[in-house]
């Protein structure tokens, strides 16, 4: 038994992308493989990297165990072997990281590869080598010799490839692999494998420049900013612990040996600004400074801030170099630049198509590339790439900008596509926000919120309403698929959607429709409803059907019975009950099985039916009905009762065999006292909301006693359950549960 089979591996399946056994094993030649640089474009063979050992690593950005292997094998293999001059021969050692998704998540890939410092990104161009590799699942791992001067190893022989990870993997199994290998000719001069990379760092942030180089011992490292030497920076790695405006500039390293010296390419640092920022550096202050023009140049303080132009200067460059424009053959490609605030982030870029100058779409971001061709501390040129490839090709284009902190109004009745990515509001480290405020809406005017990712390539996304008078209201979750969150409007509360992509760093394409019509269907108490359906889409194969109990009694219980019909395929789906409340929407409370027994705190009861086992829509028969299942226990009563086959539950890991009483008579805000007294030595007592199943009270656990006392404080509306039991599902045991209605000091 191998090390490895000793270890937990963990892998992330690719579904469609699963494949035979390898025809390419360990002792074989690769045939010609090619890679394109994920960033340039230049496509690069096996002699690109003539002389050294290359790690292939087959990665995706959204892939755990792709970062835990990243995280690890950087330092471990690549920098491990960077400060030796190589492997104990002398072969250098170089890891090419290949993106699976093939560039599809471009912005997500990028950080990616920022975040673990990859020398060489890569995107696979050679048919089939995947299969021949045997790649299946990621992360997965091929060693090969590309020296050739190697003594033990053929040129492009395969060395080494695994799928999976666990920790210690590139230490135990790619090390000695790695080591074996012998050249006849070591690389002595210095080489660059990683050049620093650029970054924007907020104030106060810490800062880690690496550069990595392989080069015969000793070898020493010299530090550069604006070409000037840093002063005891001697080490690969160049800290700032805490980075300020006087740390902006341009940095370089240079490495040096007995056999030559390499110098890395430049990595400009800039500090992030916040618009915010921005207006205190200007001193602008004052309502509406967002739009205000302080230098009549035509351009509001945002655009300034954006363009990287002076407030109190008027500027003449106006047209952002949009004019700079080129028309492939056939006008299959339209390239526009422009140059941007260098420090800026708080803004959004959108793009317009028009071919009459009156009728303008904006393009998805996903449907155009941007490439940074230069820049500086104070700007950059940005080059946008719009591929016109669908035959209408659109003669003017215009560029906007937005703040991104400003939400977009909403209104009943609109459709609106949007993108989630990096030039949205950042929530949380990669992950960023469209935000909609809602206009227009009717107190008591049911709205229906349609999000629909369907025919879109999209990522997941997270879709929540808010409102100033509850924190969440609805909420959707999903990813290839639509769904929807519904709600009663309140007059009195303002409300907000907000879309966030659910993966960190990728974008999120959807689209939402506002929507408005009876929710609910009316039904009354002693309805019984024939071949009913759950006909209402509510996330990847979940189907709702919702109802409205009208008048029901206050206080009442109600039970709601829903008996699933045989589909098409003889298959019974499972359903699920779930009370609302109408003045929230979509409940967030725990679901119950059919029947469901519970007390509406409202003067309408609102519940949902849905299918809980992933199949499509559901038939079933619903009855509605009043139930005295649970006795009635009014406050100043005393009752005596048996644990019977009532209800079982399983509470703290252990079941229990529960009586239940619907409690009655109490006062909102005023303090109840309820003394249990038991048969048993194990006596449990719970308080749970009438309507949500929610615990209110559980008594501590572990403390076995016959005889408990519990206080608790009602709330406005609503009704509550006492459950008394014991873990003695064998034997019947008495009960005394006495309800004090007198205030507790």
């Amino acid at each position: 038994m191998n090390n490895k089979s000793l270890k937990t591996l963990i892998v992330a399946l690719l579904g469609a992308n699963l494949y035979c056994a390898a025809a390419l094993q360990v002792g074989d030649a690769v045939p010609d493989i090619t890679f394109t640089d994920f960033s340039t474009g230049e496509v690069k063979t096996l002699d690109d990297f003539s002389g050294s050992i290359l790690v292939l690593d087959y990665f995706a950005y959204w892939c755990g165990p792709c970062a835990l292997a990243s995280a690890e094998m950087i330092p471990d293999i690549e920098e491990y072997y960077a400060l030796q001059g190589g492997n104990p021969s002398g072969a250098p050692v170089e890891i090419i990281s290949i993106d699976t998704d093939a560039k599809l998540f471009e912005g997500p890939t990028l950080r990616y590869a920022y975040k673990y410092q990859l020398s060489h990104l890569m995107v696979s161009e050679s048919i089939g080598i995947d299969e021949q590799l045997g790649r299946g699942a990621i992360p997965f791992f091929a060693i090969i010799n590309a020296d050739p001067n190697s003594t033990t190893a053929e040129y492009g022989e395969i060395l080494y490839q695994t799928t999976g990870y666990y920790e210690g993997l590139f230490k135990d199994e790619f090390r000695p692999v790695i080591d074996a290998v012998e050249t006849s000719v070591p690389s002595l001069e210095p080489v660059i494998r990683q050049n620093p990379y650029s970054e924007y760092i907020k104030a106060g942030e810490y800062v880690n420049l690496k550069v990595r180089a392989s080069a015969a011992q000793p070898m020493s490292v010299q530090w550069f900013k604006n070409g000037d030497i840093i002063e005891g920076a001697n080490s690969v790695n160049l800290e700032i612990e805490d980075f300020q405006y006087e740390d902006e500039g341009s940095y370089h390293v240079k490495v040096s040996n007995a056999y030559g010296s390499a110098e890395s390419t430049a990595a400009i640092l800039v500090r992030k600004e916040s618009f915010t920022q921005w207006l205190t550096k200007y001193a602008l202050l004052g309502e509406d400074v967002r739009s205000k023009d302080e230098d009549n140049d035509g351009l509001s303080n945002f655009l300034e801030y954006v363009l990287g132009f002076d407030p109190a200067s008027p500027s003449t460059s106006l047209n952002l170099d949009i004019a700079e424009a080129s028309v492939l053959e056939g006008g299959s490609e339209v390239r526009l630049r422009y140059r941007v605030n260098n420090r800026a982030f708080d803004f959004a870029r959108q793009l317009f198509i028009s071919d009459d100058l009156e009728n303008w779409v904006q393009v998805a971001n996903q449907d155009f590339n941007e490439i940074t061709i230069d820049s500086d501390i104070n700007t950059k040129l940005i080059e946008l790439i719009y591929p016109q490839n669908d035959g209408v090709f659109k003669k003017f284009f215009s560029l906007g900008f937005s703040d991104k902190n400003v939400s977009e109004v909403i209104r009943v009745g609109d459709t609106i596509s949007g993108v989630v990515d990096e030039f949205d509001l950042e929530i949380s480290e990669g992950r960023y926000v469209d935000i909609y405020t809602f206009s227009g809406l009717e107190d008591g005017q049911p709205v229906t919120i349609k999000v629909d990712t369907t025919s879109l390539s999209s990522l997941y996304v997270d879709v929540w309403l808010e409102s100033d008078r509850s924190d969440e209201i609805g909420y959707a979750y999903y990813g290839e698929g639509f769904d929807s969150i519904q709600f009663v409007v309140d007059g009195d509360a303002s409300y907000t959607l907000k879309v966030a992509n659910y993966y960190e760093y990728g974008f999120g394409t959807y689209e939402l429709s506002v929507e408005t019509g009876e929710i609910y269907k009316e039904i009354q108490i002693g309805d019984e409803l024939v071949d009913e359906k759950t006909d209402h889409a509510f996330g990847e194969n979940t189907y709702v059907r919702k109802y409205k109990i009208i008048n029901p009694p206050a206080g009442q219980l109600i039970s709601i019975e829903a008996t699933p019909k045989e589909n098409s395929d003889g298959e019974t789906p499972k359903l699920i009950i779930q009370p609302e409340d109408p003045n929230f929407g979509t409940s967030s409370f725990s679901t119950r099985a059919s029947p469901l027994e519970f007390v509406p705190n409202s003067q309408v009861a609102v519940f949902t039916v849905s299918n809980s086992d992933g199949m499509s829509v559901a038939d079933f028969d619903l009855k509605i009905k009043l139930t005295d299942i649970y006795p009635d226990l009014r406050a100043g009563e005393t009752v005596q009762t048996q644990n019977s086959d009532l209800v079982t539950w399983t509470i703290d890991g252990e079941k229990f065999r529960f009586s239940i009483y619907l409690l009655q008579g109490l006062s909102p805000s005023i303090p109840v006292k309820i003394d249990v007294d038991g048969s048993v030595d194990d006596t449990r007592v719970l308080i749970l909301n009438a309507t949500t199943y929610a615990m209110v009270f559980k008594d501590i656990p572990g403390e076995v006693k016959s005889s408990e006392t519990l206080t608790f404080i009602p709330e406005e509306g609503q009704y509550y359950f006492v459950a008394v039991g014991s873990t003695d599902l064998d034997n019947i045991a008495d009960f005394t549960i006495t309800v004090n209605p007198q205030v507790v000091e």
